[in-house]
C-alpha cells in the first residue's frame, strides 16, 4: 500500500494498493501475478480479498495497512486469514522485533531490500511518478514472502541472526 502522506493511518490518502499472488512448489514461492489497485477500485480489491482462499501476508498489516483500509472496506473475513510478519515476529520473540522494517527483514532473508526509502513515495506521487511508485509497491510485495523451512515451517531470519518458525 502506498499513501500520499504519513498522518495517522486512518487519515492517510490512499494512492495505490498492490497485491501479489504466490504459489508454493517444493522449497520456493513463485509469483503468479501483481495488481495495483487505485482508490476507485477498492470494491474490487475487497471482493478479491474475500474470495481469496489462501493466507494474506503482509508486513505491518495490522498497525498500518488495515487501519488505512478499514475506513474504506469491511475487513470482516479478511483479518482472520491474515498474517502480519511484523506482528508475528514481535509476539513470537518477546518484542525484540518491535521496529523491524521490511527492508531489514528482506535483506536478512533474501539478500535484497528496498531500492530507496518509502518516505519519498508521497512526493513521487505528487510529481506524477506513478510507474515508479507502482514498481516500488510491487517490490514490497515481492519482499513480503516466506522461506520454506524444515518440517513444513515458514521461516523468517531476524536481523540478529535468530530464525523464527511457524
Amino acid at each position: 500500500m502506498e499513501i500520499t502522506g504519513f498522518d495517522p493511518p486512518e487519515k492517510c490518502q490512499l494512492a495505490i494498493i498492490g497485491i501479489m499472488w504466490f504459489t508454493h512448489k517444493r522449497v520456493r514461492y513463485y509469483s503468479q501475478g501483481y495488481r495495483a489497485c487505485y482508490p476507485d477500485e477498492i470494491g474490487d480489491l475487497e471482493k478479491a480479498l474475500r474470495k481469496f482462499g489462501g493466507m494474506i501476508i503482509g508486513h505491518n498489516l495490522f498497525a498500518f495497512d488495515y487501519r488505512v483500509l478499514r475506513q474504506r472496506i469491511s475487513l470482516e473475513g479478511i483479518i482472520e486469514k491474515s498474517i502480519d510478519t511484523l506482528h508475528f515476529l514481535h509476539k513470537k520473540n518477546r518484542k525484540r522485533y518491535r521496529r523491524l522494517k521490511l527492508d531489514e527483514l528482506s535483506r536478512e532473508n533474501f539478500g535484497k531490500g528496498k531500492p530507496f526509502s518509502g518516505k519519498s513515495i508521497p512526493k513521487m506521487w505528487e510529481q506524477g511518478l506513478y510507474r515508479d511508485v507502482i514498481a516500488y509497491n510491487k517490490n514490497d510485495c515481492i519482499l513480503t514472502r516466506f522461506r520454506k523451512g524444515s518440517n513444513g515451517t515458514l521461516d523468517f531470519r531476524g536481523s540478529r541472526g535468530s530464525t523464527t518458525h511457524f
